[in-house]
């Protein structure tokens, strides 16, 4: 008896040490599921619309960055081409004041009135009198 005594307490010792370790278990089961439930309730919960939704916002966002980038290398370049085209006009005035004015002086010289300063071939009387090419060649 004393041995089946021994025996049954030796079975109960180890159900008790198997129950501490299922309880033990169970334990850092149900603290791991309230860490994971107090990590969940701070995060906001988001729908699976809203995560998609964001995803091609952020692609809208980088492409409105891209055109914009690219709306003012556009600007720079239009400014840089009015810029030259300015610059372009004023030569084209000048050399043409300039050889208006040669063409001027040169009638001047000629002893002649010129009638179109802006084109010596066509509008100057000289040209009319053959003596043109004589008296311009001077």
């Amino acid at each position: 008896m004393a041995e089946s005594l021994g025996k049954n307490s030796m079975e109960r010792q180890q159900q008790l040490e198997e129950l501490k370790r299922d309880l033990i278990k169970q334990s850092q089961e149900a603290k791991e599921l309230q860490h994971k439930l107090k990590h969940f309730q701070l995060k906001p919960k988001q729908c699976e619309n809203c995560s998609r939704l964001e995803e091609k916002l952020e692609e809208k966002i980088l492409q409105i960055r891209l055109k914009e980038k690219t709306i003012n290398d556009l600007q720079g370049i239009g400014r840089k081409m009015q810029l030259q085209l300015h610059q372009q006009y004023r030569q084209r005035v000048l050399k043409e004041k300039h050889r208006s004015e040669k063409h001027r002086m040169l009638c001047l010289r000629a002893g002649i009135k010129p009638i179109s300063p802006v084109n010596c071939t066509t509008g100057c009387q000289m040209k009319k009198e053959g003596s043109y090419q004589q008296k311009h060649e001077l």
